[in-house]
């Protein structure tokens, strides 16, 4: 975009005047121009708009300059993308009219038009072949393409004989149609195709060159077109290099629409495919989705129903569609491809309602001879057609006769860089001869990818095409001299074969942006590319123009994962985070800086990573990340590879890059050689030309020899076998070693001959086996009689002093161990150890790696321990043991954490010291896949080497690390080990460490045993030798006979386990054993339990193998028997039993034989009694049968030795953890288990670990960590665990602030010990205190492959514990454990209970002969483990109580309804009796009541009269009542006048006291009112009114209640007269009286309410007189009336009396009459039953006869039942069959009652329960009830395996809607179960694996507790309330598992 500032043209903003493009320079104005303020979105869909308009007017302008006759200047003026189009245009105008003239009858009007059409292009050819600047070339060549693709068209129509524009021949070819009469300038440009119709995009495109069209091209376009038409997508699908995308990318071109190539990869998910098809619907762009086969399937499942949505939302032609949730704006112009290479790594099948959404068109082979001569054409080429056809020749016979190599590639892309490079060169040169020029090319781009051989044949083929051409040798200018002089300064040879890659690099970098160097290692490749950096910086720096410098960035892709390299979104916060190579990228893209940025991915190539760099390796030149971000790769960027081969790059990636290829064997190490002779003896001529002569006669002969006949257990190529020789060498040649340069020739030469051969012995010789060492030996002697005759070369060293060689062993003392040393403490100077730590020494002080390699037991890892204990303080050690799942991001923070940082970018060791790391196991990190054969950690490593450093992952940084060095161990290449890359193999120094000679080895375990034997009695104190020669003697053997199988992967022996065997027998105390047979048969035990106990029983008895081997060393050994030493041992297949537990009040816990093995089962027993005890402890319900209480001491002895760990392989159930937990009881050890929760990962396991460390390390416990396979949640926990074995602790375990803590905790005690108080100290006696006081106990599953991969991935599971195989139970203890458990079931006899266990075994033991029959004759398995066992005692102890219950109570029915039938019969004759009673006592009864009837008639005639007597005077005594009423509420309401003021009156008085009176009185002289109150008072007393009465009255006690008493209705007339007086009185009213005095003025109040009382009183007088009256009156006769009505009630009772008497009579009488009929009826029925039951009385005593014997037969019969539900399961009917049919016969034989004809369905389920299950869809068949009764009734949860889905319809349905269906990748199973144990809710877990999760483990197994009264069961970190009665498991499976 051109943008002008602002005030540049008196603007404000800034403004857009028209578009640009950056490669070639060309522009194209606006119309006018964009102002780019406000928001950016905005302003770009204007720009976008502005776009358009201009490419539509400047397409008129080019239309109307194309008629011009100045065809040049059209050429030069018009955009190249005009070009193409006015051209297309004005083809198919032309030859519209030339077809509608042949209607018209002129049938040459098309020949003539291609006639005009050759010319047109022979000018245009002209016209390229001049001096052309490069805009103008470049549009001319993609003119010329299209116009060449024209005349083809016409050819094809010519010959077809096209005579209409409605031929088809012409409708398929794409036309462009301009609309004069459309459009804003002119016109509208228009595609058609068939019948497809489609818009002009006027998206400009800049000058981008365009793709030759072939037929494939255009039928291609053709499928692509029409989907588009139909709104669907397009899919090309087919092999790299055939044009798929560019296709594509190029129709886009010729539409003028935007194309986005998005390079698709596994790591994509929906949502980001989803952001992408947004912004293409959006935007009306076509997406073009590269690889998209290479999305995850479950991925592109999403995908397609957004696809289909996008189609939807297109064919509606909607203009907004909702796409994810969001509403969007739909362009129609959008469109979806998506292009294929299947078949390759990675793919994935397209689903099929996605496939009907895209259109497929299948791109299989292009016409490659067409395309390079259109391509020649193109470039100016006049015999373009012949030399395509030569091109192609050649292309074909190199196809045929040379070889076949994965870098070779002849494709498309290929051929297009050759034609790219010969049009370069004509372009440079137009002089020259066209052959020359191809001749030229076809050398240069081909001839560096080829191998010696190849190159050759392909030089002899060029010549034959060009015969007499010769080339001359390409040169390079000024950039030869500069790499000479580069070479120099860096030490290295001038080879001509190096100066010729480095100039085919150079040549090979011009023309493409991706190539790679590939060759083996140490062949160049890195030196070629470095140097020719170096010298284009060194050409730059000298100011030549046209080289720039070169900054490299080096990636190891292989070091970091996926979405370190490329970027990946945060699945917690959905934030975007670059990856290393996209910072890169990123930083490269942005950068101004004039260089050249080389991006070198110095690493292995595999499909999964690389793909997703195709869209940057081919011409899209833009890395497309995941998120949509589009990273171009600039002009100045480059791609480098780096690679060893591209066994497992595909044809895509290949045919992507130009390859050079670089032969070791062309230079060999001789550069190398004299490059090192040069710097290390270059001063001295005399020494340097002698030096060369020891290498000129031994190396090559050595190296021939060793080839020819010595095998390496890990090969090492000559150069590097060279490379260790010079850097030994080197470090050997010193004064101190009397290697002085300085001193004579003659003096020098023998001794450093003598150093020269020691060091070629410790590097080119080192990594033979001992065969090979034997060989060399011989072959080194017969070179030079160098050596002393008698040993090999491998057991001298050169003495400095002597001047000669001298034995190592000359060098040992005698060893004898300290007194109480823990055994693995003794390490006895050997040989071997003595030679390789010097050894390991000079590598290390050189500063180079080392790689200790030798098979598992030889010492590996203790001589380099031993070798880390010598180092100087001033280097720290950092220990790392790799795992088969050992990560690379693993390694480098473990290596980081022990580093600091010492500047921006550079890391260093704590302290600024040394670092010395040592990684054990280092070809153990598994390789990524198949695809991906490499292990990243040892990339990272190698990255590390080759580059001083690493990428921070986070910060995707550099990071150099300093001052470390490696040094690595490894066993040789086998199982879990694999062959680590040759590359990083290169980098180290590698010695071979053979297992120790026989002599060695008895030296080393006699100089332990010997010491400790002199304390025992003369017979055994010489036995040390004899014993060391009879372990080792034992070990050589079992080596050879039991050798590992996939069934056996366990059956791996070494040294290690000989010296368990030492360990154990120096357990021995004389007073337990003190003869030499007590002290073999102690051997012959630990022998049996370090090499025995891990064998399987089988047809091959490998115990029996291994006891005739025993009894051999025995024989040859000590001189004794095998039956002598073992007589009175109970088993002689166990052997003798060693335990240290019988006498636990010994000091010091002897270990003894024990020869009384029911005393050592009772020990056993007491202590699990003990056990169950224990308060914190769950009991366990055990019986210690024999071969339990064997494995209770192999456990047992395990954990009392040091740093003892166990591994306990067996089927669920056999008893491991339970034994493992009584074992560490009786040896006082606490048991430490995690608890597996639903979000149990990583982190909750490493602080479960950290507490197991803190009280083991911290706290000094002895701690038993016992782990079981079903918590193994993740693999990391087995590489923990690995570690902890190999050990003692995991790397980075503990943040940095949490150390401090740790060495607070252990600081006393390391003191005591005599450690110092460093850190390092410190925890190195943290990890002691760990491996001292922790025992692994792991209890594993043989089921599957999953124990053999585990062993083959983590090493340290076998050569780290002793295993012990728990076998299946056999017959005895089968017979011990069903004894025990039917103890508490009632049977008539011991014996009965002895048959009955006899037959549980036997029953156990079909089971198993059953499935391993059915795993012979069908191939499925089926484990029988104790847990079926356990399952079938419980089952029949359930089921015959059941039954027994059950025909029990049948049986009682009968007898019960037989004795009623008895008791009715006799019943029936008393009823008769009574009934003839009945009769007459009713007769009687009717009598009676019909005289007591005329009684009641009598009586009732009476009643009624004198009823009507009382009525008539009720009634007249009311009317008087109620007149009555009426006086007396006449004179009431009168009197309530008055009431309400004397009641107030009485209120005033009540206020009245003493108090209130005596003040009264007090007055000697009253006031006048007071005065006149107590007047009227004195009146109403009828007293005299002077105030000495009234003061006497006053004082009178009763006064007051004289007031309240007054008689206030029998006022006289004349006092009321006299009151008048007062009372009308003005003064005397009692407000003012009472403001006088209160008391007076309430008995003023009193007076006034008497007088007006009184008057009322006197005029009620005369009424209540006449109510008074009245009221006597009505109580006379009410009187009377009462005296009548009580007469009428005696009369009415006694009618009532009568009436109930014959009420009673009657009910009576019918009560009889009643019992007499019911009598009558229930005698019938009797009658009728007893003569009905008359003859059933026979058959019910016959089925009580029946249910009896069914009761005695249940007890056979529920053998059955519960041996069908515990094993029956996985069998089908024929196994079923055959199994029930051998059980009845053991039943039979052991003489126990049962039934003939028994059914396992019939028995168990009731007919009513399957039918309602046959209801509920459960299949009627025999087999699916037997499933459905097994289903139900067993007690463990049932698998279905449920291929149908029958399963699981019957269970939904029979379980309705309570039912909780989960499945294992549910959110919320865990919470669904939960629910369903406390709330009683069925669960059906669908879909199961071969894995569960191990956080349901407590629910498989119903692991329940007893907590008070509770059952609880502890599901994670909760514990739940067992709901027993309704909780139920069912789990399905699709299919087997």
């Amino acid at each position: 975009m051109e943008v002008i500032p602002p005030g540049k043209q008196l603007n404000r903003h800034h403004e857009a005047t028209g578009m640009r493009e950056t490669t070639t320079g060309e522009s194209a104005v606006f119309v006018s121009n964009v102002v780019l303020d406000g928001a950016v979105e905005n302003w770009l869909v204007e720009l976008e708009a502005a776009m358009m308009k201009s490419m539509q007017k400047l397409l008129t302008t080019s239309i109307q300059s194309h008629r011009g006759k100045n065809k040049e200047k059209w050429i030069t003026e018009v955009q190249g993308q005009l070009l193409i189009t006015t051209g297309s245009i004005q083809w198919t105008n032309d030859c519209s009219r030339s077809l509608s003239n042949i209607s018209s009858g002129q049938k040459n009007a098309l020949r003539q038009l291609k006639k005009k059409q050759v010319g047109y292009l022979t000018r245009l050819t002209d016209m390229i072949r001049g001096q052309l600047p490069q805009l103008v070339r470049t549009k001319l060549v993609a003119l010329i393409t299209m116009e060449i693709h024209n005349r083809d068209v016409m050819e094809r129509m010519i010959k077809t004989g096209c005579s209409s524009v409605t031929d088809f021949e012409w409708l398929s070819q794409l036309r462009f149609i301009y609309n004069k009469d459309d459009g804003d300038f002119g016109g509208i440009c228009s595609v058609r195709q068939t019948n497809c119709n489609l818009e002009y995009g006027y998206e400009y495109q800049g000058n981008n060159g365009r793709l030759v069209v072939t037929p494939l091209t255009d039928r291609c376009v053709l499928t692509l077109l029409t989907a588009k038409f139909l709104n669907r997508g397009g899919n090309p699908l087919g092999p790299a290099g055939t044009g798929k995308t560019e296709t594509v990318k190029d129709l886009s071109k010729n539409l003028a629409m935007y194309c986005v190539v998005i390079n698709c990869s596994d790591g994509m998910d929906f949502k980001s495919v989803g952001r992408i098809f947004s912004g293409l619907c959006q935007a009306g762009a076509w997406g073009c989705f590269d690889e998209f086969n290479r999305i995850k399937v479950e991925v592109i499942s999403v995908v397609a129903m957004q696809v289909l949505s996008i189609v939807d939302a297109l064919s509606r032609s909607a203009q907004t569609f909702s796409f994810m949730g969001k509403t969007i704006r739909c362009n129609s112009n959008c469109g979806l491809f998506i292009t294929m290479n299947p078949g390759y790594a990675g793919r994935t099948e397209l689903p099929d309602n996605l496939k009907a959404l895209m259109r497929p068109v299948a791109m299989m082979v292009p016409d490659l001879a067409m395309i390079a001569e259109v391509m020649l054409s193109a470039e100016g080429f006049t015999d373009a057609r012949v030399l395509s056809k030569k091109t192609i020749t050649l292309y074909s016979l190199m196809q045929q006769q040379l070889s076949k190599q994965d870098h070779y590639d002849y494709g498309l892309r290929n051929l297009k860089a050759v034609l790219n490079m010969a049009g370069s060169i004509k372009r440079a040169d137009p002089s020259t001869n066209e052959e020359v020029i191809l001749m030229r090319a076809l050398r240069d781009m081909n001839l560096p990818k080829f191998i010696k051989d190849d190159e050759h044949l392909f030089r002899l083929l060029l010549s034959d095409l060009f015969p007499s051409l010769e080339l001359p040798v390409s040169e390079i200018g000024d950039l030869n001299a500069a790499l000479e002089c580069e070479l120099h300064n860096a030490g290295l040879q001038t080879h001509p074969f190096l100066i010729l890659k480095i100039g085919q690099l150079y040549d090979s970098k011009l023309t493409r942006h991706c190539n790679m160097l590939v060759g083996s290692t140490l062949s160049g490749k890195s030196t070629a590319w470095k140097m020719l950096a170096k010298a284009k910086t060194s050409l730059a720096r000298s100011n030549l123009e046209e080289y720039v410098p070169v900054t490299s960035y080096v990636i190891n892709p292989k070091s970091v994962t996926l979405t370190e390299l490329y970027g990946a979104y945060d699945l917690t916060t959905f934030e975007w985070a670059d990856g290393i190579l996209s910072t890169i990228f990123k930083a490269c893209a942005e950068s101004n800086k004039r260089d050249e940025k080389w991006v070198l991915f110095d690493g292995p190539i595999d499909a999964m990573w690389i793909e997703s760099m195709n869209s940057v390796m081919d011409d899209n030149k833009i890395l497309t990340l995941i998120n949509g971000d589009r990273i171009p790769l600039t002009s100045s960027m480059s791609l480098l590879f780096e690679v060893e081969d591209l066994r497992v790059a595909s044809p895509a990636t290949v045919s992507r890059a130009g390859m050079i290829y670089l032969d070791q064997s062309e230079m060999g190490f001789k550069p190398f050689l004299e490059s090192w002779l040069d710097r290390f003896f270059g001063d001295q001529a005399e020494v340097r030309t002698f030096q060369g002569g020891l290498f000129e006669k031994y190396v090559p002969k050595v190296l021939e020899y060793k080839a020819c006949s010595c095998t390496e257990p890990v090969e090492i190529s000559d150069f590097n076998a060279i490379i260790s020789l010079t850097q030994l060498y080197e470090n050997l040649h010193t004064e101190e070693n009397g290697l002085d340069i300085d001193a004579s020739i003659q003096t020098y030469c023998p001794l450093a001959e003598k150093w020269f051969v020691f060091a070629l012995t410790w590097s080119v010789m080192a990594a033979v086996d001992e065969a090979g060492r034997k060989r060399l030996d011989v072959y080194l002697r017969d070179l030079e009689a160098l050596f002393p005759p008698t040993h090999t070369i491998y057991d001298y060293y050169c003495d400095p002093k002597k001047a000669d060689f001298e034995l190592w062993e000359s060098t040992l003392t005698t060893w004898r161990p300290r007194r109480g040393e823990a055994f693995f403490r003794m390490i006895v100077p050997t040989t071997d150890s003595v030679r390789h730590l010097f050894i390991f020494q000079r590598v290390v002080s050189s500063k180079h790696n080392l790689l200790v390699v030798g098979s598992t037991g030889v010492g590996k890892t203790v001589q380099v321990m031993g070798l880390l204990s010598e180092v100087s303080t001033a280097t720290s050690k950092l220990t790392i043991n790799f795992s088969a799942t050992t990560k690379s991001s693993t390694l480098q923070d473990i290596v980081e954490s022990s580093m600091e940082k010492r500047s921006k970018d550079k890391l260093g060791p704590l302290g600024g010291k040394q670092l010395l790391i040592f990684v054990d196991d280092f070809n153990m990190p598994q390789k990524t896949s198949a695809e991906s054969p490499f292990q990243p950690p040892l990339e990272l490593l190698r990255l590390w080497m080759d580059y001083s450093g690493w990428y921070d992952r986070l910060k995707c940084a550099w990071r150099f690390v300093l001052d470390t060095q490696l040094v690595a161990a490894m066993a040789p290449p086998s199982g879990g080990r694999a062959v680590i890359c040759s590359r990083t193999q290169a980098r180290f120094h590698l010695v071979n460490i053979t297992t120790p000679e026989d002599s060695q080895l008895t030296r080393i375990f006699e100089s332990i045993l010997a010491p400790k034997l002199q304390e025992f009695d003369n017979e055994i104190k010489p036995m040390g030798r004899p014993l060391a020669q009879a372990t080792i003697g034992l070990y050589r053997h079992v080596m050879d006979v039991f050798l590992p199988t996939p069934e056996k992967s366990h059956y791996q022996f070494n040294l290690r386990d000989v010296a368990k065997v030492v360990q154990g027998t120096l357990l021995a105390k004389k007073q337990h054993f003190d003869t030499s047979q007590s002290i073999i048969r102690l051997w012959a035990h630990e022998c049996m339990r370090v090499f025995a106990d891990r064998f399987l029983e089988d047809a091959s008895d490998d115990t029996g193998k291994f006891i005739n081997i025993l009894s051999t060393r025995m024989r040859d050994n000590f001189e004794e028997d095998w039956d002598t030493i073992m007589d009175g041992v109970d088993d002689l297949r166990y052997g003798p039993i060693v335990c240290s537990f019988m006498d636990e009040n010994a000091e010091g816990l002897p270990y003894e034989e024990i020869r009384d093995l029911v005393r050592l089962t009772q020990r056993c027993e007491d202590k699990l009694e003990d056990y169950n005890l224990e308060p914190k402890l769950i009991n366990m319900n055990l019986v210690l049968f024999r071969d339990a209480v064997r494995h209770i001491c192999r456990i047992h002895r395990i954990l009392m030795m040091p740093r003892g760990s166990a591994m306990l392989v067996g089927v669920g159930g056999s008893g491991r953890q339970s034994l493992a937990r009584l074992a560490s009881y009786i040896a006082e050890i606490d048991v430490f288990t995690i608890e597996i929760t639903k979000q149990y990962r990583v982190t909750e396991w490493h602080e479960d670990i950290k507490l197991l460390f803190e009280k083991t390390g911290v706290l000094d416990k002895a701690t038993l960590f016992l782990f079981s396979d079903t918590q193994l949640k993740e693999q990391a926990f087995l590489e923990d665990i690995n570690n902890i074995l190999s050990s003692g602790e995991i790397p980075n375990l503990y943040t940095k602030d949490e150390l401090p803590a740790i060495y607070d905790g252990v600081r006393q005690r390391a003191a005591s010990a005599g450690f110092d108080g460093t850190s390092g100290k410190l925890w190195s006696f943290f990890v002691e205190s760990i491996r001292s006081n922790l025992h692994l106990v792991l209890a594993m599953s043989p089921v599957g492959s999953a124990l053999r991969t585990r062993c083959r991935f983590y090493p340290g599971l076998i050569n780290n514990t002793t295993i012990d195989w728990f076998h299946r139970w056999p017959a005895d203890a089968l017979a011990a454990v069903g004894s025990a458990f039917l103890n508490s079931l009632t049977l008539d006899s011991d014996d009965t209970r002895k048959r009955l266990s006899t037959v549980f075994s036997l029953i156990h033991l079909s089971a198993q002969r059953a499935s391993d029959q059915m795993l012979q004759e069908l191939k499925r398995h089926n484990y029988i483990t104790p847990t079926h066992y356990l399952e079938l005692v419980r089952e029949y102890r359930v089921i015959l109580n059941e039954k027994r219950a059950e025909l029990g109570n049948a049986r009682d029915k009968l007898e019960n309804g037989l004795a009623k039938l008895i008791e009715a019969r006799d019943g029936v004759q008393v009823m008769s009796v009574e009934l003839e009673k009945k009769k007459v006592v009713c007769a009687q009864s009717q009598k009676d009541c019909e005289n007591l009837l005329v009684e009641i008639v009598s009586e009732r005639r009476i009643a009624d009269e004198q009823r009507k007597q009382v009525e008539g005077d009720s009634e007249r005594i009311g009317k008087e009542e109620i007149e009555c009423k009426a006086i007396a509420d006449d004179a009431e309401a009168e009197l309530n006048v008055a009431l309400p003021a004397l009641e107030k009156a009485m209120a005033e008085v009540q206020k009245l006291d003493k108090s209130a009176i005596s003040e009264v009185k007090a007055y000697k002289s009253p006031p006048k009112q007071v005065e006149t109150v107590l007047a009227a008072v004195m009146i109403l007393f009828t007293k005299q009114t002077d105030w000495n009465t009234a003061k006497k009255v006053l004082g009178e006690a009763n006064f007051l209640q004289s007031i309240k008493s007054y008689d206030k209705d029998n006022v006289s007339p004349a006092t009321m007269k006299k009151i008048k007086g007062y009372v009308s009185h003005a003064e005397f009213k009692p407000e003012a009286v009472g403001a006088v005095s209160k008391a007076a003025g309430a008995l003023c109040i009193w007076v006034h309410a008497i007088y007006i009382y009184a008057n009322v009183a006197k005029e009620v007088a005369p009424k209540r007189a006449r109510l008074k009256g009245a009221q006597e009156s009505l109580a006379v006769k009410q009187s009377s009336l009462r005296k009548a009505q009580e007469e009428l009630a005696e009369v009415t009772a006694k009618v009532n009396r009568l009436k109930q008497k014959y009420d009673d009579s009657v009910g009576e009488k019918n009560r009889l009459r009643a019992e007499a009929d019911q009598m009558q009826m229930l005698l019938e029925r009797a009658n009728k039953l007893v003569t009905g039951l008359a003859g059933e009385n026979e058959r019910w005593q016959t089925s009580i006869g029946h249910f009896q014997g069914e009761l005695t037969r249940c007890l056979g019969d529920s053998l059955v039942g519960s041996a069908f539900l515990s094993y029956a399961g996985p069998f089908d009917t024929h196994y079923r069959s055959n199994l029930v049919s051998g059980w009845l016969a053991a039943i039979k034989e052991e003489q126990l009652p049962f039934t003939d004809s028994l059914t396992f369905a019939a028995f168990c389920a009731k007919p009513t329960d399957v039918r309602q299950w046959n209801i509920q869809g459960l299949p009627a068949d025999n087999f699916s009830t037997e499933n459905g009764v097994i289903t139900v009734r067993c007690s463990r949860w049932p698998l279905m395996i449920d291929p149908q889905n029958q399963a699981n319809k019957w269970i939904r349905r029979m379980e309705k809607s309570q039912l909780r269906v989960v499945d294992l990748k549910s959110r919320d199973m865990l919470r669904e179960i939960e629910n369903g144990i406390v709330y009683g809710l069925p669960v059906l877990l669908q879909d199961v694996l071969e894995e569960l999760d191990p956080a349901l483990e407590p629910v498989l197994a119903k692991a329940l507790m007893k907590v008070g009264n509770r059952e609880v069961l502890r599901l994670g970190d909760k514990e739940l309330d067992y709901n027993k009665e309704s909780f139920r498991v069912r789990a399905s499976a699709s299919r087997e598992i």
